[in-house]
């Protein structure tokens, strides 16, 4: 199999003699891997993979592999399986191929759509790169060299201020969570809490007045949480939670179906969109897993 070859090209007063700042290449590294390392987990999810981002990561490692001097030039190719078997996919070159012929059709699109791989995430991080640009850089070039093909694309300043016109408000989604509730502020203008999934890892909360004194009542105790959620589009996972309802779960036994119930009984009271009510017909139905799942049509105001 033949090494996709990818150079990335820097110009600007930052790169005038030829060299670059140690910095901006580990910039210019770390945001270029998250680039492919998302666009790589939105081919799979296009796919119908359940994989996560940190997983996928494991199939789109980058290596350096020189650089050329001029205009400063990157090259970089993809790490390899020490053993490749016939029915191996290659991730990282599809999503190369995918991230850069992208930057090229956004460039050129005058209708508004997204090109083949391209979803809010991808967008995010790709604007993120573009970071560059403010350190004496005026432009990016990749120049992407497969078996079959080869794409060229470049990002500028223009480019980039085009990005923003495609990305949205982060989405939000009605979930239920499961953890233990600590850390509560009760402060006058800010309702908080912390979600404990393990001993090191919490889920930001709001809550409003209205339940602050069941929240007093729950802290260290292991709950079960129902409220919007906003979902950060790079990972797909939620990223806070503003708690509307809160079931205890470790003063008396409650099974996973009545959780299932508890959430029903929210959505039947509060529910007046018919989107998500169709989301929760296909949970009903066996289709969507009810707990700590998100509905992709669900729009919660």
């Amino acid at each position: 199999m033949a090494d996709t070859q990818i150079e990335i090209t820097l110009d600007g007063p930052a790169v005038a003699d030829g060299a670059i700042e140690l910095r901006r290449l580990i910039q210019l590294g770390e945001q270029f891997q998250k680039a492919v390392d998302r666009m790589a987990y939105a081919l799979e999810k296009a796919q119908g993979s359940r994989r996560k981002l940190h997983e996928v990561r494991d199939d789109t490692k980058l290596k350096f592999v020189g650089h050329r001097q001029g205009s400063f030039t990157a090259q970089l190719s993809v790490v390899r399986p020490p053993v490749l078997f016939e029915d191996f996919y290659d991730l990282a070159s599809d999503a190369l191929e995918k991230l850069v012929e992208g930057i090229s059709q956004l460039k050129a699109s005058t209708n508004g759509n997204l090109p083949s791989g391209y979803d809010q995430g991808v967008l995010l991080v790709l604007k993120d790169l573009g970071n560059l640009l403010n350190h004496g850089i005026d432009t990016i070039e990749f120049r992407l060299s497969s078996q079959q093909h080869e794409y060229r694309a470049t990002y500028d300043q223009v480019f980039k201020t085009q990005l923003t016109e495609y990305i949205a408000e982060p989405e939000e989604k009605i979930a239920g969570v499961e953890g233990q509730l600590l850390m509560a502020n009760f402060g006058r203008d800010k309702y908080q809490c912390h979600l404990y999934h393990t001993d090191h890892e919490y889920l930001r909360c709001t809550f409003d007045e209205d339940i602050a004194d069941e929240i007093d009542d729950a802290i260290r105790h292991i709950v079960y949480a129902i409220g919007v959620a906003t979902v950060d589009p790079i990972t797909d996972e939620i990223a806070s939670l503003h708690i509307k309802a809160l079931h205890l779960l470790d003063r008396e036994e409650t099974p996973a179906g009545n959780l299932v119930e508890a959430l029903r009984a929210y959505i039947a009271e509060h529910d007046t969109i018919a989107s998500f009510q169709r989301g929760w017909q296909q949970v009903l139905a066996g289709q969507t897993s009810p707990i700590d799942d998100l509905w992709d049509d669900i729009d919660a105001e």
